[in-house]
């Protein structure tokens, strides 16, 4: 569902994009893991070859700055009965 809040002396163009279809897209034209998964602990640039980039689907911990004002790194969580998406700050 869309929603678009009009404003009537606006003579300005709405730009609507269907990210639905990228998927397909992106799985048709850009490579993506397969086969059997390779566990790995650690830093993964520690041994880094530029030949050779780091590629596929990790699991990582992730901290976002404290200092920002609002953060972009969306987790949804559990309040009672419902879910809600939030945006927090730290880790």
């Amino acid at each position: 569902m869309d929603v678009y809040k009009p404003q009537p002396s606006s003579n300005k163009k709405v730009y609507r994009y269907d990210v639905n279809s990228l998927y397909p897209y992106a799985m048709k034209n850009y490579p993506m893991p397969v086969g059997e998964p390779t566990y790995f602990e650690g830093d993964i640039l520690q041994n880094y070859d530029p030949n050779n980039k780091p590629f596929g689907i990790f699991e990582v911990d992730v901290v976002a700055p404290s200092n920002i004002k609002y953060s972009i790194l969306q987790t949804r969580i559990k309040t009672g009965k419902f879910h809600r998406t939030v945006a927090p700050i730290g880790s």
